[in-house]
């Protein structure tokens, strides 16, 4: 039995995202998860928001939809806070995940855990 995370980053669709009905495909459990970074709330180094409210919002609506399709699905949507580098690597070794996948542009990355 192999269990991947699907990390969501950008493309929070599920129509017409052949990377996540691969992770899909290719495992026989699948942990769909969203990073909230803390790069998203920190201010600039000149001390200014990096996201303004209408971007905050737009994105927690994406989240909310994406989840809700997930669990349409069958699945669910883990949302955690953290950097991605530190976060995701514990959350696979806590879970014994066998792959980390996510969307990078118009490719697939998987890493082995």
């Amino acid at each position: 039995m192999s269990l991947y995370i699907y990390w969501f980053r950008n493309d929070l669709r599920l129509t017409d995202n052949p990377t996540f009905r691969s992770a899909c495909d290719g495992s026989s459990s699948l942990l769909p998860v969203y990073v909230v970074s803390p790069g998203e709330t920190a201010p600039t180094a000149w001390g200014f928001e990096r996201w303004g409210p209408l971007k905050r919002r737009f994105r927690d609506q994406a989240v909310a939809g994406l989840k809700q399709a997930l669990i349409d699905r069958g699945l669910d949507l883990v949302v955690i806070e953290g950097d991605p580098v530190e976060a995701l690597p514990g959350l696979a070794q806590a879970l014994s995940a066998d792959r980390v996948v996510c969307g990078a542009g118009t490719r697939a990355v998987s890493h082995p855990v």
